[in-house]
């Protein structure tokens, strides 16, 4: 009996390194010491600055009837970020910054008995800090090629004080150009909207193009399309003191509340 649990036993480490093997195989080909910084935005780049032209159609109560009405904005958007020193798999953690200003033109006639209107027009502003990990790196010749990122984040708004998540896949397609695409998610549960009850569950995807080489400052592009609703809880239902007096866990009633496209261009470095 005991020699066949030692035989056992053997068998199951043998088995055991088999697999770390084939693993450490598999893995072998993706790990390289990166001979140049890798940055949140771009791959190598640390930070964008972008002007952003962007068209808007929004809900309101106006009464019983829901209207629509249309905007457009214009403002400055920045995005900064770093991350920590480079390991050999380059799955790091790091810290990033947010910050938009301009203007915000969406606001419907009669704003003034609209308990929501009055906050979405004219000026605009947008503050985050989130903490992005990196889940994926491919490097060539020390360079990063491939990266895939998860970032969670906090800010506030001219709409909203906000958690969100978002996840990020970016490549090098040559020298000279990376493409990267983003998914943001605002959930409605963790947004509260200034002097309401509502919370606003919004997302967006956005794709983007960097042209120049790392080191330098290059030139970046984006097309962003964001969608969301707003979101409160069922009539009758307890509430509690935190996300403005609602429960989170109760906001079950959602309507269609904001579609919106932006462009983007400016510089990445």
């Amino acid at each position: 009996m005991a020699l066949n649990f030692v035989v056992r036993a053997k068998r199951s480490g043998l088995a055991a390194l088999g697999l770390l093997a084939l693993a450490t195989s598999l893995i072998a080909p993706q790990i390289a010491v990166a001979k140049e910084e890798v940055g949140p935005f771009g791959l190598s780049r640390n930070g964008v600055v972008t002007g952003v032209f962007g068209t808007t159609t929004r809900n309101y109560q106006d009464g019983s009837k829901t209207k629509q009405w249309d905007g457009k904005q214009f403002y400055v958007n920045f995005e900064g970020g770093l991350f920590g020193k480079v390991s050999p798999l380059g799955n790091l953690g790091g810290l990033e910054l947010l910050a938009a200003m301009g203007y915000d033109g969406a606001t419907p006639d009669g704003a003034d008995s609209n308990p929501r209107g009055p906050l979405l027009g004219g000026f605009l502003y947008d503050f985050a800090v989130g903490f992005p990990v990196t889940l994926f790196h491919q490097f060539t010749d020390g360079k990063d090629r491939f990266q895939l990122q998860l970032s969670p984040g906090f800010g506030i708004s001219h709409i909203h004080a906000y958690l969100y998540v978002k996840t990020k896949a970016a490549y090098q397609i040559t020298p000279d150009i990376a493409a990267e695409v983003q998914w943001q998610w605002w959930p409605g549960p963790t947004s509260v909207m200034w002097n309401s009850g509502f919370g606003v569950n919004q997302q967006s995807v956005k794709g983007s193009v960097y042209l120049g080489r790392a080191g330098s400052t290059g030139l970046a592009v984006f097309a962003e399309y964001l969608t969301s609703e707003t979101e409160e809880e069922k009539p009758g239902l307890p509430v509690s003191g935190a996300f403005g007096g609602k429960n989170p866990f109760t906001r079950t009633e959602r309507s269609d509340y904001e579609k919106t496209l932006r462009l983007g261009v400016g510089a990445a470095f």
